[in-house]
């Protein structure tokens, strides 16, 4: 991989890890709306030509994971729910 293509992960991976830990960080009412921004965003990486293809797979790997722990931080939080109910 050349320098620049170095440069460009360590900014994606860094952009990506800013954006799963502002995700894992909203309350329950903004979590659809985070899923719906990075099923865009897979969307968008998926139709790039500007992105090479390791970049593309690690950044769309990141993408959802961020999407995994949205989800099972929905799910986690509804069973805590349902236990303090009981």
């Amino acid at each position: 991989m050349t320098r620049s293509g170095r440069h460009r992960l360590r900014v994606l991976l860094g952009i990506a890890a800013t954006v799963v830990l502002a995700l894992s960080s909203v309350p329950d009412a903004a979590a659809r709306p985070a899923l719906q921004v990075l099923q865009s965003r897979i969307a968008t990486a998926q139709d790039s030509t500007k992105l090479d293809e390791p970049t593309r797979a690690l950044l769309l790997d990141l993408y959802r994971q961020a999407i995994g722990n949205l989800e099972a931080r929905e799910a986690l939080e509804a069973a805590a729910g349902e236990y303090r109910a009981a």
